[in-house]
């Protein structure tokens, strides 16, 4: 090899060319792991990319002051230390500090970034602009909650997590980092609480809001991961269930352990009302969710809760659940407002396993092409029609259906037999396919609670009907349908079990005869009763029976509940759901009919977290013997107090202590209190909204 060519590839790197960093141990030392290790192999990388790191707290008499380009600061909110560093630096002598050249017209002004900055460049081998690393917030500009002016980490996760910690050994874990999670949470939101708690603790303290992330910027990237997570919904496994599955319509509701399709009614319908439909119906099967579908659900979701303006290039961990590789979808949509992915499911080209799509002429010998992934468009499109969910959308697709138009083609040439309802769903699409207006819901309200009222009063009841408008419609305007949870509110609730239990039966009926809502012979009518009897015991049982806290079937209520199709005034036909609660189960009711579905994952989870067990009808916890075996299921307030980081205890206001014992348990009357048994901030509808 020649002296010129050994020179040549001697030669620094130009990326980071007359570039002069400078680096204080003191101001970082609580903020990285290992940081000796790290800033000598910052320094030894620097100087092959062509520039110089200076570790120093103060600048060298060696080094001249106009030289320095960078200074590195922390992640974290700016703490005194850094002020006083900062003011030093920029105030004292020239062989101290940074300070006006003499010999230069102008003054010096270096650029002030965090870390990212240079660990972000030296990973991408570009020089990455200063813009998108900003230093953290002043002193001034925060609250003393939101300031740590204790070490974080000075080691890797070296001890074993405490019980109530999701947090693994694993540093690099997306969500752990505790500067990456007050960025996320944000400075209004940021308690020091937040720097340990579990995962799924820590999301439930952001904010969900579609106009906080409008405002942001940040609702194209939840949009566009939505749509990931609708077409693997479409695309996903199916299987068999003899038990019956849903109906294929979004539910705002959601297990911990699984992403349903169904409705969170259940599986069971009352065979009274059972349909004629073929074996092709969706009610004989259920929706496996995949993992690809809830990674893509969740991601949107953190996307919806993030503080801050989301730019590239974003990293593993930098927001929860945010891995690699989905840091690099995320980088993609950032810089080209899609991904090959999406790109391959809108077109109805199969995708790959890594991410990609294979076109009709593409070969691709590396990735995995997942075949039944094709057609994700003309399938998604097709489920979101009353009556068609995943297994019809494939066979239609497999019969070379790809839009509503071939669907009629197909049906008048006598190809493919549809059902009533998918029939009616088919014909008045357009209805079904555009938001339902205000006007509409306001309508569908005042003719429930009339009906209900009559009800009540024709068999001798007492109280008031409670209506209130949950699901997508009270998170935000726009939604495709109407739900409505209803109770009876009196002072003696046990003298109008009966009419509770009756109601829905007897609301669908006088519905049905006033031509309000269309019976089964003629569109989708789904009704569910008689569960409630002795439904506290059976969720008891199912509890105890699960090895996990949160039992696999917690999303499937037992709630009295109709869903149909509702025929307004002005002639369009919307989708009605009615789901009648206990006036005690009401507020769990609540929160679990209004969602969001993530945001209830979350919650459930976060309950599981903490060995309890959270559905739409009640609090459980489960308690154990010394071997490990189950001693029973008990309801929370009523029974047992609440487990927060593994003790059982009351919160102050829940029970009044009489004698030195314990007296009379608070009732959980609204959402206000089932948040704050559980032990989180409380949060209204349109904060839920992921």
């Amino acid at each position: 090899m020649s002296a010129k060519k050994r020179q040549k590839q001697a030669s620094p790197r130009p990326l980071l060319k007359d570039v002069f960093i400078l680096a204080s141990p003191t101001l970082l030392h609580d903020t990285i792991p290992f940081l000796s290790d790290r800033l000598s192999i910052w320094s030894s990388s620097v100087t092959e990319a062509g520039g110089h790191l200076i570790i120093s707290d103060i600048l060298s008499t060696t080094t001249s002051p106009n030289t320095i380009t960078h200074i590195l600061l922390p992640t974290k909110p700016t703490a005194p230390s850094t002020t006083a560093f900062l003011d030093h630096l920029l105030t004292s002598s020239p062989s101290a500090g940074l300070v006006e050249d003499k010999d230069r017209k102008n003054t010096h002004s270096p650029h002030m970034v965090t870390v990212l900055w240079l660990v972000e460049s030296l990973k991408a081998q570009q020089h990455l602009p200063e813009s998108q690393f900003p230093p953290p917030p002043p002193l001034s500009s925060l609250s003393s909650s939101d300031i740590i002016t204790t070490p974080i980490i000075t080691q890797h996760h070296t001890t074993t997590p405490t019980t109530n910690s999701n947090i693994k050994t694993n540093p690099h874990r997306p969500g752990t980092d505790p500067y990456y999670r007050f960025n996320w949470v944000g400075s209004d939101q940021w308690t020091p609480l937040c720097e340990k708690m579990s995962i799924n603790r820590l999301v439930l303290q952001g904010i969900f809001s579609q106009s906080r992330c409008i405002a942001l910027g940040n609702e194209g990237l939840y949009q566009v991961f939505t749509e990931l997570a609708k077409y693997e919904r479409a695309v996903g496994e199916i299987r068999d269930s003899g038990s019956g599955g849903g109906n294929g319509h979004a539910s705002s509701s959601s297990s911990s352990s699984s992403f349903p399709s169904y409705r969170p009614h259940g599986p069971r319908y009352t065979t009274t009302v059972s349909t004629t439909n073929t074996s092709d119906d969706e009610d004989l099967y259920m929706h496996t969710t995949s993992y690809r579908e809830l990674k893509y659900a969740r991601v949107a979701a953190v996307v919806r809760g993030c503080a801050f303006k989301i730019t590239p290039p974003v990293v593993a961990g930098q927001i929860p659940f945010v891995g690699e590789a989905i840091a690099g979808q995320i980088n993609d949509v950032l810089r080209t407002g899609t991904t090959e992915m999406l790109e391959g499911f809108r077109h109805n080209v199969a995708v790959t396993s890594s991410g990609g799509s294979k076109g009709k002429a593409g070969k691709d010998s590396k990735k995995k092409v997942r075949s039944e992934s094709v057609g994700g468009a003309s399938r998604a499109m097709f489920c979101r029609l009353p009556g068609v969910a995943e297994r019809t959308a494939r066979n239609w697709w497999n019969r070379g259906l790809m839009t509503f138009e071939d669907v009629e083609d197909a049906v008048d040439q006598s190809k493919i037999t549809l059902t009533v309802e998918q029939l009616f769903s088919l014909q008045h699409r357009s209805d079904f396919l555009e938001v339902t207006t205000r006007e509409e819901v306001e309508e569908m309200k005042e003719e429930v609670e009339r009906t209900l009222s009559s009800i009540s009063t024709g068999c001798g009841g007492e109280g008031r009907w409670r209506v209130e408008l949950v699901g997508g419609g009270r998170r935000c305007a726009a939604a495709h349908d109407a739900d409505f949870l209803c109770t009876l509110s009196s002072s003696n609730n046990k003298n109008n079990s009966t009419t509770i239990e009756g109601a829905i039966l007897k609301l669908v009926e006088m519905l049905e005869r006033s031509g309000k809502i269309l019976p089964r012979s003629q569109a989708m009518h789904r009704l569910q009763h008689g569960l409630l009897p002795n439904h506290i015991s059976k969720l008891k049982q199912l509890h105890l029976k699960e090895e996990g806290a949160a039992p696999r079937h917690q999303t499937l209520d037992r709630f009295d509940h109709f869903y149909g199709i509702y025929q307004c005034n002005n002639g369009k036909y919307r989708r009605l759901d009615v789901i009648i609660t206990p006036p005690e189960e009401y507020a769990f009711g609540l929160v679990g009919w209004i969602g969001s579905r993530m945001f209830l994952r979350f919650m459930r989870l976060y309950a599981k977290d903490e060995g309890m067990f959270l559905n739409s009808h009640c609090l459980m916890i489960k308690e154990t013997s010394n071997n490990g075996g189950n001693i029973g299921s008990y309801l929370v307030p009523g029974e047992r107090p609440p487990r927060r980081e593994g003790k059982l205890e009351w919160y102050p206001g829940w029970t009044k202590k009489e004698d030195g014992g314990e007296g009379e348990v608070r009732e959980v009357k609204d959402e206000r209190d089932v948040f704050e048994l559980i032990g989180l901030p409380y949060r209204e509808p349109f904060e839920r909204d992921c």
